[in-house]
């Protein structure tokens, strides 16, 4: 059975479940009547705190719901990693899977972390076999330890509209591959290796599906094989259907209908992956990179025509992102360690940053953030081999200089830069291997707010204009979080 969307705030709960006794009942609120709660005591720590001390399932039957805690790190100088199990060994698997649950808390700053109830058709008799324990992940160098901390599990008989949610889970396609998100319709395209699903994120259901296999000519060169592994999605909003594009891991392009999902052409595209589409915000043009170290630009007005070839890279493009001021201008991001911005009208690139390691992700400041900005670009780099030591940096594009660096990210980083409120800073996002996304202050470079929901590494990030919301990809599930 698919997992449909569940919803939680992550604001909202804190302020109803700091302080109950055993068994104390709210009453109707907008929650409803909250039953079956105990007392939670927490041991006195000097390393952490958490909160709230219950967490609160605002239940629905054979829904996925979220339950939001807090966890900050009370040090000045150390970081400190949790990991989240459950307080009676083998009792919650049936309703959710805490495996990946957990990070590293940098000094002085506070994670949120999501735990989300699979679907029941009914709540267990026993709350207890619900309860969570956080512990620490690792032991710091200096000898101190915090204590145990154990969350107590309690249910309300009603939701409200709330402002997170977790739409599906691992157990029902397997690993994510990539993701977008419609920028007018309520519609999220999701990509597996075999099967590409679109999901309405407004009603929380999924809308259509359908398994992956590739055209009668694609099988015939692959001497009648049908296992072909999808690698990249894109919707195409501009043309006067609604498509979308999928790349696979042969180096073909399919496009497809979104309401009937019906493929309407297929050709071979790339000589490996396509790895990233990007959409030209006014003309018919779509771009292509690949694992062949290629980027190609497409006429999808004139029957999917190759326009140009772009020629540079030394490894695999992991990703190309137009140009917000320059329509006519785009950026690379290459394992090569550099990243490279173009015209369309010339083969050649203009300018090459040069990084320090490969690069997975690129984006550019937005055109409703400060004026200086609009000359900055941000990039994160890819998998490195210390777990550690990833790293987004933001640059000048008229000096072609890093400015700063945010250093410390686990195994890879995703970036994305979101003009989220037209009064208010650009919002940084980076997101990285250890399953957290951080929400960063486009000025200071300070993180603000890292949520960790507990769903894998995550893969795509792309943000939501009309709900003012940031869709995260991860590997084992697809979350919608408010950014405000």
């Amino acid at each position: 059975m698919a997992h449909g969307p569940s919803r939680v705030s992550l604001d909202s709960l804190e302020s109803m479940t700091d302080n109950f006794s055993q068994e104390q009942v709210l009453g109707s609120g907008s929650y409803g009547k909250v039953y079956r709660m105990s007392t939670c005591m927490v041991k006195d720590t000097e390393l952490i705190n958490v909160h709230p001390l219950q967490l609160l399932f605002s239940f629905r039957s054979n829904k996925s719901i979220s339950c939001p805690f807090h966890v900050t790190n009370n040090t000045d100088d150390q970081h400190v990693s949790v990991r989240c199990v459950p307080k009676h060994e083998g009792a919650t698997p049936r309703y959710y899977d805490l495996n990946l649950l957990g990070g590293t808390l940098p000094p002085r700053s506070t994670h949120t972390f999501v735990v989300t109830m699979k679907q029941v058709h009914q709540l267990p008799a026993d709350m207890d076999v619900l309860d969570v324990v956080v512990v620490p992940k690792t032991y710091p160098d200096n000898g101190r330890l915090f204590h145990e901390v154990t969350l107590k599990a309690a249910c309300a008989t009603a939701c409200e509209k709330t402002t997170s949610e977790v739409l599906l889970h691992y157990d029902c396609y397997g690993l994510l591959k990539s993701m977008d998100v419609h920028p007018t319709e309520p519609w999220i395209l999701t990509a597996y290796q075999a099967r590409l699903v679109i999901w309405n994120y407004k009603t929380q259901t999924r809308m259509m599906e359908r398994e992956f296999r590739p055209g009668f000519i694609h099988s015939l060169r692959k001497l009648g094989s049908s296992r072909v592994f999808v690698s990249s999605v894109r919707f195409i909003v501009k043309s006067t259907r609604q498509l979308f594009v999928v790349g696979d891991e042969d180096g073909y392009i399919h496009v497809h209908h979104c309401m009937t999902m019906k493929r309407v052409k297929e050709f071979k595209a790339h000589g490996s992956a396509v790895t990233s589409f990007a959409l030209h915000p006014t003309q018919p043009f779509v771009l292509s990179a690949s694992r062949d170290q290629l980027i190609k630009l497409w006429n999808w007005d004139k029957g999917w025509v190759c326009i140009r070839t772009f020629t540079g890279h030394s490894a695999m493009v992991n990703q190309v992102k137009f140009n917000p001021h320059d329509n006519n201008t785009f950026a690379s991001a290459s394992g090569d360690g550099t990243v490279k911005t173009w015209g369309i009208f010339s083969p050649t690139h203009f300018t090459s940053l040069n990084c320090q390691e490969g690069q997975r992700s690129v984006d550019y400041y937005p055109t409703g953030g400060d004026q200086q900005q609009q000359h900055y670009m941000v990039t994160g780099s890819e998998w490195q081999l210390r777990p550690d030591n990833a790293t987004a940096r933001i640059w000048d594009l008229r000096t072609q200089t890093c400015i700063r660096e945010i250093k410390g990210l686990d195994s890879y980083c995703e970036v994305g830069v979101i003009d989220c409120h037209p009064d208010r800073p650009a919002v940084l996002v980076t997101a990285s291997g250890g399953c957290g996304v951080s929400l960063h202050d486009s000025t200071t470079y300070r993180c603000e707010r890292t949520v960790h929901f507990g769903l894998g590494k995550v893969v795509c990030v792309a943000y939501v204009k009309g709900a003012r919301s940031l869709a995260i990809g991860h590997e084992r599930g697809v979350a919608i979080m408010e950014i405000d």
